[in-house]
């Protein structure tokens, strides 16, 4: 017949073995991948000697469908690259396309073939072994991806909790420190006032008109010595108060991330994983109300959890 030679003819033993490609792809390399477009070239080889007269006209006309699909597929192999970001998922995504096409072979061109043509002893319980044992290993290396995914958010969060909690140890070190400078400044201020406040006299041989003007002036002195202290009472309140906020904040985000592994480890679905992911982002991202500020100053390019959700949904198909 000679319909499938322009195809056949562009999957030889060489070419084929050049695709495997072990040394420079290791475990990711195509050789179940290349085992599948062997016996896809033997059973189209064996079809293509099938005189044109007695094989469907449906079953041709979808092979010349198929077999430029499955010259893509073998392109795409052959650009395959470990540097890339998605090689795993290419390759996933080469094995399902080629394991479909096989499936079709074997069930519609196959049975067209008559025994003298080649023989096909044994041939299918092959591609069918071949396809279990990839589809196989496809699960095995998605829950080892899952697992390698799920420890490296675990150490991401453990290195994120250590951080958090130094930042919490410093904020509750300087948060004493002002605690103690305000205290100190609030004592200056009650003795200040005690001393210079009943210090002021004037003498008895000022004039009338001038009495006034000599108590204003020492007290004004006065005041200003006392709102200069006040201030640095002010100023160490307010700065306790904030640095005290923040070691609770940075406390809150250290705890969200120390449970993290608890939570991703009590779900068995990606969805419920996405919402413990979105869940850990807002608490550690978004901004915290402690008490101890009138208004929270922290922002976040994140506002809401359904911006989280939506990023996350966002990544996922991106991935896929």
């Amino acid at each position: 017949m000679g319909e499938l030679t322009q195809y056949l003819d562009q999957m030889s033993d060489e070419k084929l073995d050049s695709l495997v490609r072990e040394q420079e792809l290791g475990q990711l390399n195509f050789g179940e991948q290349v085992a599948l477009l062997r016996v896809i070239r033997k059973v189209g080889l064996a079809y293509d000697r099938e005189p044109v007269d007695e094989v469907s006209d449906s079953s041709l006309s979808e092979a010349h469908r198929q077999f430029p699909q499955i010259l893509d597929q073998m392109n795409q192999m052959a650009s395959v690259n470990l540097t890339q970001g998605n090689a795993h998922s290419a390759r996933e995504q080469i094995q399902g396309q080629l394991s479909a096409h096989c499936d079709w072979i074997l069930s519609n061109l196959k049975p067209q073939i008559r025994a003298e043509n080649v023989e096909l002893g044994g041939l299918v319980e092959e591609a069918r072994s071949l396809i279990a044992t990839a589809q196989m290993a496809s699960r095995e290396t998605d829950a080892m991806l899952a697992k390698v995914r799920a420890l490296a958010g675990e150490v991401g969060a453990g290195k994120l909790s250590t951080y958090y909690q130094t930042q919490a140890n410093g904020h509750r070190a300087t948060a004493r420190w002002y605690l103690i400078g305000a205290a100190a400044s609030a004592a200056v201020l009650v003795v200040l006032a005690i001393i210079l406040l009943p210090s002021i006299s004037v003498p008895q041989d000022t004039p009338d008109n001038r009495v006034w003007l000599d108590f204003t002036r020492q007290l004004v002195v006065r005041l200003f010595l006392l709102g200069v202290v006040s201030y640095a009472v002010a100023f160490c309140v307010r700065a306790y108060r904030a640095n005290t906020h923040l070691r609770v904040a940075n406390e809150q985000k250290r705890n969200a991330l120390d449970t993290y592994g608890l939570f991703v480890e009590s779900v068995s679905t990606d969805e419920a994983r996405d919402v413990v992911t979105a869940a850990l982002v807002q608490a550690v991202f978004t901004q915290t109300e402690t008490g101890f500020l009138d208004k929270a100053a922290e922002k976040t390019i994140f506002e809401s959890q359904g911006d989280i959700l939506g990023a996350l949904s966002r990544s996922r198909s991106t991935s896929a």
